[in-house]
């Protein structure tokens, strides 16, 4: 009875001092927040902060899971738009209804600014860019490392995007258009023969995504390798990612605790193959400029790299550079083949829905492919694609970008700024984080009468209004913006052709929900079923 009762005392001790620390953090920003600022004449944004400590997390979570919310705010928007919500966040539509495109809330524990609507972003972006600072969560930044470079302020993440910017130059995707024209087809082909014509897409698709970038980026070439290194590879990574958002506490069995142990496993096979790639001596092909850029990075000092190699496993764990170099890899990989695979899925999700447009580009292949039909049937050509048929299709261009409106891969994230300004006739404090969507700003932009009716052919009549760039927003602006934006169109582009040249599909799930955790992807896998026409066009 006196031990439990002693038990009792230290974890009521424990827990009410943990409470008062907290409070006083609290209380602090309260007094700074109302007295520090009393003398400026501008109010803050309008909304609410809900309850001490836990704000609006608890509601936005009801909100956006309850069948009734979801009903309800269906038939609510129904009634009032001319279209039908596309998002799950039914919380930020009713905030959205009720403060319009500015306003606050507190979630997960901080004072919170939502910000969406193009002449916000414009300010933003424009006027107070190089003070902002992108906001991840702990266990993020634990998994996939410190020298994550979109961790980094601006001025060193400005020094590493020109290194990496260097591999990304127009002249090498020319060498590689053959082979991503041979690694897509053969993919389809795997995809109808393997899997008998039924196919969960979304898994095979990053999957093949994964070693199609991983001997891209770091120069792994998948048929010279056993299918347990390739298990190894991809079952590590997979399971570093599904725990980046998870709880900041490193117990066994919890998410974190798996997706650091993952994380060793993965850079010890990194390691392996690393020093295998060195040993044989082999040609790096495109790895070779990703990585060499890479290395000229980390050794700032004029390090030699011969020294370097010879104690690499000595420094695996000690050695800064090294951990520098394998953490520049990952986020090559995760940047790659994440979103490339959720964009990849939506191609099949969008041509079911709207077979007119894939049918449209059907069309626009005979149109622009008659000198190539030509120069193929007179024996002059290999039948193949090449970047002069490519640069005729514009309607692609309008595709892409209509297609990235409606679905962007990462179409949110957190940020916040080292000092206080002034928006739209509200002060915004330093210490408050701004949630900014991409699709919100995106569905708020009144450029065209039906915004979710998918027809590219839009875009074809020229316009200023209509290339306004801060209505479409998917590559994010400035030195933040995606380092591989002109390759996602460029491999897109080839994936297109392919797709529509080769193969139909459908698809036989029809209650499917999306998980946005940034980057969106299927809850519940998709069943689709292939047959191919073999169009040879």
């Amino acid at each position: 009875m006196g031990f439990s009762a002693l038990v009792a005392f230290f974890f009521f001790f424990f827990f009410f001092s943990f409470f008062l620390f907290l409070a006083a953090i609290k209380l602090f920003f309260f007094f700074f927040f109302f007295f520090f600022f009393f003398y400026c004449p501008l109010p803050l944004p309008p909304g609410t902060m809900g309850l001490p400590f836990f704000g609006e997390t608890l509601q936005m979570v009801l909100q956006s899971c309850s069948p009734f919310f979801f009903f309800f705010f269906f038939f609510f928007f129904f009634l009032l738009s001319p279209r039908s919500p596309v998002h799950f966040f039914f919380f930020f539509f009713f905030f959205l209804f009720l403060y319009g495109f500015i306003y606050k809330t507190h979630l997960f524990g901080r004072p919170t600014v939502r910000v969406m609507g193009a002449e916000n972003v414009r300010h933003i972006l424009l006027f107070f860019f190089f003070f902002f600072f992108l906001f991840f969560s702990a266990s993020v930044r634990t998994i996939l490392g410190f020298f994550f470079f979109f961790f980094f302020f601006i001025f060193l993440h400005k020094h590493r995007k020109k290194v990496i910017m260097r591999a990304f130059f127009f002249f090498f995707f020319f060498f590689f258009f053959f082979f991503i024209q041979e690694e897509v087809s053969a993919c389809l082909f795997f995809f109808f023969f393997f899997f008998l014509f039924f196919l969960l897409v979304y898994p095979e698709v990053k999957r093949f995504f994964f070693f199609f970038f991983f001997f891209i980026f770091l120069g792994f070439q998948p048929r010279q390798a056993s299918f347990f290194f390739f298990f190894f590879f991809f079952y590590f990574f997979e399971e570093m990612i599904r725990n980046l958002f998870s709880l900041p506490i490193d117990v066994p069995f919890s998410g974190l605790y798996r997706g650091l142990r993952a994380r060793i496993f993965f850079f010890f096979f990194f390691f392996l193959f690393f020093c295998a790639k060195m040993a044989r001596k082999e040609p790096f092909f495109f790895f070779f400029f990703f990585f060499l850029f890479l290395m000229e990075h980390t050794q700032g000092n004029g390090d030699v790299v011969v020294f370097f190699f010879f104690f690499f496993f000595f420094f695996f764990f000690l050695c800064p550079v090294h951990k520098e170099l394998k953490e520049s890899a990952t986020e090559l990989l995760f940047g790659g083949h994440e979103t490339t695979a959720s964009a990849a899925f939506f191609f099949f999700f969008f041509f079911f829905f709207f077979f007119d447009v894939l049918q449209k580009v059907r069309k626009v292949f005979f149109f622009f492919f008659f000198f190539f039909f030509f120069y193929h049937f007179t024996g002059a050509g290999s039948g193949k694609l090449d970047m002069e048929v490519l640069e005729h299709f514009f309607f692609f261009f309008f595709f892409f970008i209509f297609f990235l409106r409606l679905s962007p891969p990462v179409p949110f994230f957190f940020f916040f700024f080292f000092f206080s300004f002034f928006l739209n006739g509200y002060h915004f404090f330093f210490f408050f984080f701004f949630f900014f969507f991409f699709c919100d700003t995106h569905d708020v932009a009144d450029l065209f009468t039906d915004k979710d009716e998918f027809n590219p052919d839009r875009f074809m009549s020229p316009s200023p209004e209509v290339f306004f760039f801060f209505f479409f927003f998917f590559f994010f602006w400035g030195l933040r913006s995606c380092v591989g934006n002109f390759f996602f169109f460029f491999f897109f582009f080839i994936f297109l052709v392919e797709l529509a040249r080769s193969c139909d599909f459908f698809f036989f799930f029809f209650f499917f929900s999306f998980f946005t955790g940034p980057i969106v992807y299927p809850v519940v896998f998709f069943f689709f079923f292939f047959f191919f026409f073999f169009c040879q066009i």
